[in-house]
């Protein structure tokens, strides 16, 4: 119907399965001090939720924002 072909797709499903368990961790901590999701009812015009990130509470370190910051996106995404 939307002219996907099987293997294209398993193909694809089974790069992003890969990169999410290779990337993302097991456990998800809580939310950082300078991350903060509003609740659920709060959300943008098209549904989304919104969330709120302190520049001034950021992490010094680069290696710590990153991770933290995906993990949350795909927590963000099941929201």
């Amino acid at each position: 119907r939307h002219g996907f072909l099987l293997d294209n797709a398993a193909q694809s499903l089974h790069g992003l399965l890969s990169w999410r368990m290779s990337v993302l961790p097991r456990q998800i901590s809580r939310p950082p001090s300078f991350l903060q999701c509003l609740p659920t009812e709060a959300c943008d015009p098209f549904g989304r939720p919104v969330i709120i990130i302190k520049l001034s509470a950021f992490p010094k370190t680069r290696d710590h924002v990153r991770p933290t910051l995906v993990a949350w996106t795909e927590l963000l995404r099941l929201h």
